[in-house]
């Protein structure tokens, strides 16, 4: 994971890292505890113990610092490549697939969604937590690509929706559970419809 408090305009500083760790975890744990309602600058401050002008200065507005904790704990979750393709995308998947588990994480995924019909920010926000969310699916597609496993027709974009979109369809929209078998199921009949 690279440094995040660089991307501030900061020194990376231990002491300016160690105080972002601190309040992106608290405002995660707020968010989880009791949803957007239980994340303000004033509550963040509080459970972190770092003061609200610290807060101010870096997340303006709330949604921001929503932002930030969410792409943090979803980046800290991702597995480590281990160069099998398969393993990869498995690993990658049972991330999405404890989230749909999680009552709290889908809830916030559902918010995140319905929120972003209606405000440009929280378009930014799914945009930007999508990408993060689907970054370690995209990166074992684009390392199968170059090994030469799979076609140099393939679309990734479109690769990730096909197997990303089931699982939060049935999660999301069926609130059924999606099983290990279940993403055994995409990844291996995506393995064998685009292995060369």
């Amino acid at each position: 994971m690279t440094d995040p408090s660089c991307t501030l305009g900061e020194t990376c500083d231990p002491r300016v890292v160690r105080t972002r760790e601190m309040v992106l975890a608290a405002a995660a744990d707020l968010l989880d505890e009791g949803g957007w309602d239980a994340v303000t600058h004033s509550s963040v401050s509080v459970r972190s113990g770092i003061g609200r002008t610290t807060l101010y200065r870096h997340w303006p507005d709330k949604v921001s610092l929503l932002g930030d904790a969410i792409k943090a704990r979803i980046d800290a979750d991702l597995p480590v490549p281990t160069g099998d393709l398969r393993a990869d995308l498995l690993a990658n998947l049972e991330q999405f697939r404890r989230a749909l588990a999680s009552p709290t994480k889908r809830s916030s995924m559902c918010a995140v969604l319905a929120e972003a019909e209606h405000s440009e920010q929280f378009r930014s926000l799914r945009r930007a937590v999508t990408t993060v969310a689907t970054s370690g699916v995209t990166s074992a597609l684009k390392a199968g690509k170059a090994r030469g496993q799979l076609r140099d027709d393939l679309d990734l974009d479109l690769t990730v929706e096909q197997l990303v979109g089931p699982m939060m369809f049935r999660g999301l929209m069926w609130h059924r559970p999606v099983t290990r078998a279940m993403t055994e199921r995409l990844v291996d009949d995506f393995l064998a419809s685009a292995a060369r």
